[in-house]
């Protein structure tokens, strides 16, 4: 099947900022009838309460289930779509902001979605994109409403109690499962087990992990990887397979490694290297490099899960371990304050479209770390949220 014919996470096979016209165009000319992914709707609900009810039951739908795509704006007969309708829309940020603001207010927990209205010469198509949940199930909540719906390949469907528990414990164990792969990598590293010993004390390590990794079987062929998948801080390295999938690890002066990158046959990534020893005995955690280095690697490995066909959302974990009494590395007039356990490990984010902006998405991330530092946030941020080089 080409690539319109593939089953992904939505039916139109292209990152949410690259989708145009022509794209939509394509569907009605190629026939993409309605599925499990996808919906056409010829016009945009009205202010009606059932109305409302009714877009909340259809945009849930998808977060339940695979996500998806909903245009509105197509006419379609038996799933079939036939033309565009043109919708009539006067204000598009208006438009746009109104069901952004029924979306978020209407379903819990909160989804992950994506709007946009595609406006060539007065055609006008509104595109939702709803992202696969991995928090379901989430309810339509709207005037005395509390519905759960799902999908399959004829549309939405109201879940009953064994759906609800089939959700529940699904998204449950998918956290745990993520939880527990990370912490027993983190021991093995603690314990200098990991994939490969690395030299000194303190170590950094990130984790990629696409959720489809932990809920499908699927294997990759990791053994192209050689020439493309780099260790932190390195830009020679040696390579060997191993039953896992296949590693990259750099050695320095004398042998000594100081980082690996080990991609798994699941598709999930695991990149280590250690902190850096100071000739004058002091602890500490380089507090912008290590930052470069992580959002670096990241896009790089991210173009590498998406070149594999691996795609979103993806976990991003970050760890320090056998960082008990380093501190962080800022200035000389601020406060020594030094960590007290052997692991630091930082709440996971989701990367839901390979188009994010990986420098803004992480900030979070490394804020958390200065916190734990005593620190407000990063330093290395400006006032718009990205990365300072």
């Amino acid at each position: 099947m080409d690539s319109w014919g593939k089953e992904k996470k939505s039916m139109i096979n292209k990152s949410f900022p690259e989708i145009v016209l022509d794209d939509i165009e394509r569907l009605i000319e190629n026939g993409i009838a309605e599925s499990k992914t996808i919906e056409y709707k010829r016009e945009l609900p009205n202010n009606s309460d059932e109305a409302k009810k009714e877009f909340l039951a259809d945009v849930s739908s998808f977060a339940n289930s695979e996500g998806g795509d909903i245009l509105f704006g197509i006419e379609a007969e038996n799933g079939n779509p036939t033309k565009l309708s043109n919708l009539h829309i006067a204000d598009n940020d208006k438009a746009r902001l109104q069901y952004e603001s029924i979306i978020r207010d209407g379903i819990a927990p909160r989804i992950k979605f994506d709007i946009k209205i595609i406006d060539i010469n007065n055609t006008k198509v509104l595109l939702i994109r709803i992202y696969k949940s991995w928090n379901k199930p989430h309810r339509v909540e709207y005037k005395n409403t509390h519905k759960f719906y799902s999908r399959h390949s004829a549309g939405k469907y109201l879940l009953d109690i064994e759906d609800l528990r089939n959700a529940f414990l699904s998204s449950n164990q998918i956290t745990e499962k993520i939880r527990a792969f990370i912490n027993i990598r983190n021991q093995a590293i603690l314990d200098n087990e990991g994939i490969q010993p690395l030299e000194g004390k303190g170590k950094i390590a990130f984790y990629i992990i696409p959720i489809d990794s932990l809920i499908s079987d699927r294997r990759i062929n990791v053994f192209n990887l050689k020439t493309d998948l780099f260790p932190p801080y390195c830009n020679r390295w040696n390579s060997r397979i191993n039953l896992e999938g296949y590693v990259n690890y750099s050695k320095g002066n004398g042998g000594y490694c100081y980082s690996y990158v080990q991609i798994y046959r699941s598709g999930i990534i695991e990149a280590v290297f250690s902190l850096s020893e100071r000739q004058d005995g002091k602890q500490l955690i380089p507090s912008k490099t290590y930052e470069k280095e992580i959002i670096n690697s990241t896009k790089k490995y991210l173009e590498i899960l998406k070149s594999l066909e691996i795609f979103p959302p993806i976990v991003f974990g970050l760890s320090f371990i056998n960082i008990r009494g380093y501190n962080l590395g800022v200035d000389i007039n601020s406060e020594d304050i030094r960590y007290t356990k052997d692991i630091l490990h930082l709440p996971e984010t989701i990367i839901n479209e390979y188009s994010d902006e990986i420098d803004r998405l992480l900030r979070d991330t490394f804020d958390s770390v200065w916190n734990a530092f005593g620190f407000e946030k990063s330093f290395n941020y400006d006032e718009n949220g990205r990365w300072i080089e």
